[in-house]
């Protein structure tokens, strides 16, 4: 096989000083408007890109902004703010869930790999009970009911809620996180570590989230994203 590359892309796939990540979104939907690579199988030159599922809206399903009332009426429920950052986009934006895409000989998977929760969710966006949850069905109720006494499941109800998830691969998700003080950051929950996830709920416990900038904090996980879908499509190593 010989690969030629066609693109740029480490201006496409790392932030830009000051990048919003509104613009770490642009970045994604120019990475899948070029030809990404064109190599020779059997004597057949084939031009490898995303541009046509793109065009096609099988990367982006743009959830509608959520109404004013659907914010108040989650905030009086859960006695919070919703940090500033995270409201304004969910209010003024439409918000995309992003798609895995394998272009492999025109095949290719629906997966998504960036899911904000939103308001056809039960409670727009879950307390970390519903990442135990999702821990014991793949681990066992024995997860959360007994490795996690009742005061640190308590702890972790009040203290953070998710407002999006992020597929690493096809064995671990990245449960992106707020608190009650406006702080973002991430669980990493692996099914097939599960020491290593207990470990990281437990220092999530210990101490909490750290990052301030939501623009920031976003573009990473926009840059993560772009990374795996080139590494999944063998685009780069």
């Amino acid at each position: 096989m010989t690969v030629h590359m066609l693109c740029k892309l480490d201006d496409l796939i790392h932030t830009h000083p000051g990048e919003t990540w509104a613009q770490a979104l642009e970045r994604f939907s120019k990475l899948c408007r070029v030809d990404l690579l064109e190599y020779d199988d059997d004597d057949e030159k084939i031009v490898v890109n995303l541009s046509e599922i793109y065009d096609e809206g099988e990367l982006y399903e743009l959830m509608p902004p959520l109404a004013e009332d659907e914010i108040l009426t989650y905030e009086r429920q859960h006695g919070l703010v919703i940090p500033a950052p995270l409201r304004h986009v969910l209010l003024q934006t439409e918000v995309p869930q992003i798609y895995m895409a394998r272009y492999d000989h025109g095949r290719y998977g629906e997966r998504r790999v960036l899911d904000f929760y939103h308001s056809d969710e039960p409670h727009l966006f879950p307390n970390v009970k519903t990442l135990l949850e999702a821990l014991a069905y793949n681990y066992g109720p024995y997860f959360s009911d007994e490795e996690l006494d009742t005061a640190e499941r308590e702890a972790l109800n009040q203290r953070f809620f998710a407002f999006a998830a992020r597929s690493n691969d096809d064995h671990a998700w990245t449960y992106l996180l707020f608190d009650r003080e406006g702080h973002f950051g991430e669980y990493e929950f692996e099914t097939e570590n599960y020491p290593r996830s207990l470990a990281r709920i437990r220092d999530l416990l210990v101490n909490g989230l750290t990052e301030t900038d939501f623009d920031a904090f976003m573009c990473r996980q926009i840059d993560i994203l772009m990374t795996y879908i080139l590494q999944y499509n063998e685009v780069i190593d």
